[in-house]
């Protein structure tokens, strides 16, 4: 354990994002996007050097869509 903070597993989308103050949700294009997913990982992320690294410790394969 390195932190006081109970664990809560989540999916990092985006990390220092900044929108202009004008920001509307409104100005993002309409669009939908596939991503196959080929396998899960449990990364365990860390500074080095002042930059977040990210390292994996445990990657589980998934089942083809295609078989």
């Amino acid at each position: 354990p390195v932190d006081e903070k109970p664990f809560r597993a989540h999916v990092t989308l985006g990390r220092g994002i900044v929108l202009p103050e004008d920001f509307q949700r409104e100005m993002l294009p309409d669009c939908t996007a596939r991503q196959e997913v080929i396998s899960i990982a449990l990364m365990q992320s860390t500074r080095v050097g002042g930059a977040l690294t990210y390292t994996p410790v445990a990657v589980v394969p998934l089942a083809s869509a295609a078989l």
